[in-house]
């Protein structure tokens, strides 16, 4: 149980992070291929905006999840702090 303190810097962090609609990227099963392919590497989430067709600026890449020796993601979301939704 949180005490009345903690309680309150929590949903205070929730508002913040609401306010700046922040969300985490689904994990799907595209993304899962893509870490199978990517032993040891990383899976980027890319702004939808970019069709694949360009070069995409480092403001474009939403963020990151590293992949294991075994092509699994290991970890949480790392958000690109350039990025600019």
């Amino acid at each position: 149980m949180l005490d009345r303190r903690t309680g309150c810097v929590l949903q205070k962090l929730v508002v913040l992070l609401e306010g700046l609609n922040m969300t985490f990227p689904e994990i799907t099963p595209e993304l899962l291929a893509q870490a199978k392919r990517n032993a040891g590497g990383w899976v980027y989430v890319i702004d939808k905006k970019y069709d694949g067709s360009q070069k995409v600026p480092p403001e474009g890449v939403v963020g990151a999840w590293k992949v294991d020796d075994n092509g699994n993601i290991d970890g949480e979301f790392i958000s690109n702090s350039k990025y600019a939704a």
